[in-house]
């Protein structure tokens, strides 16, 4: 009698597993595939300053200038700029690991502090990206319920990059000879990270200025109190992440870290332009599949300089609005 009943078991057992899998199948792709009802309310404006891209072109430039800085030296960036930018601040700090500059061009009228990622074989970097624990600023134009990853603060505060970096900033944006209009701070992963760091400080400290974060790759930061502060506190500064594909560096939360700013997630056969990490305002945040990923080669930093050289130019890929929030109803449990 037992033998008889296996086959059974076996069948009941198939069944259920496959009826598991096709529900959250189901379930996560959901909002991806689900109408959605878009109301001209809820067509993104870009009226604000927090919520407004930069041009194409623009995010273009800085992905190229990361990868300059990524491929050479102080001593070479000055003849490799020549011609198109002009290297006004070159910071290489051997304790912490951090190369950064700080370009601009009087033509496309934007000053940029660009960070270098993480050197694969720097030791100095990888001490920096691993001193994961969250700590208070102690800063008094930084709000006090912000926590930082204390090797970027480390790496921001405390080796006179700054204070260099602020200097330089407002001088050549004060510059009437050069006339520049737009501040840019970028990066590709831990360069990003960087950049977010000190975009977010300059701008709680110059509040008559605009600061413009646009980072490739960028991990987490900081705790629910730096989300905060850089999403609905800081009216001057805007933050777009790029995210490429299932890139897996912007998707590692340690504990108590949450994701700050837009989204700008590159996908294979469109972009998807996400409003902050949970959505608001009537736009949507990222879907739970969102989290599933994990790919390092994706997360190299030619994979987001290709996109800008294949793909940034196809409609599908820039989009022009955030994605509308689904409208649920009351049964749709996990919408």
């Amino acid at each position: 009698m037992l033998g008889a009943n296996v086959p059974r078991i076996y069948i009941l057992t198939f069944v259920s597993a496959v009826m598991c899998v096709i529900v959250c199948r189901i379930i996560i792709s959901h909002e991806e595939t689900k109408p959605l009802r878009i109301t001209k309310e809820r067509k993104l404006t870009m009226g604000t300053f927090s919520d407004t891209l930069a041009p194409k072109d623009t995010c273009a430039d800085l992905m190229s200038l990361t990868d300059i800085l990524e491929d050479e030296d102080g001593d070479s960036l000055g003849g490799i700029l020549s011609g198109n930018y002009t290297l006004a601040t070159y910071f290489d700090d051997p304790t912490s690991g951090t190369q950064a500059m700080i370009v601009y061009s009087k033509d496309k009228r934007f000053a940029a502090a660009v960070f270098r990622s993480t050197e694969l074989f720097s030791l100095d970097d990888w001490k920096t990206n691993l001193n994961i624990d969250l700590v208070p600023t102690g800063i008094p134009s930084i709000p006090a319920d912000v926590e930082l990853h204390e090797g970027y603060f480390d790496a921001v505060f405390n080796h006179g990059l700054a204070e260099l970096f602020e200097s330089k900033l407002i001088e050549l944006i004060n510059d009437p000879a050069l006339d520049l209009e737009y501040i840019y701070l970028t990066g590709h992963s831990m360069g990003g990270a960087l950049a977010h760091i000190l975009g977010s400080y300059l701008a709680g400290k110059n509040n008559d200025l605009n600061f413009r974060v646009i980072t490739f790759g960028q991990p987490n930061v900081g705790n629910s109190g730096f989300e905060n502060w850089t999403e609905n506190i800081l009216t001057n500064l805007s933050v777009f992440r790029f995210v490429n594909r299932n890139d897996v560096v912007p998707r590692i939360l340690g504990f108590r870290y949450r994701n700050a700013g837009h989204v700008f997630h590159i996908q294979k056969r469109k972009s998807t332009l996400y409003y902050n990490q949970d959505g608001g305002n009537g736009y949507a945040g990222v879907p739970t599949s969102w989290y599933l990923a994990g790919s390092l080669l994706q997360h190299t930093s030619w994979s987001y300089a290709r996109f800008f050289e294949r793909k940034a130019q196809i409609a599908k890929f820039w989009p022009r609005e955030f994605k509308a929030a689904p409208v649920c109803s009351w049964w749709q449990f996990w919408c």
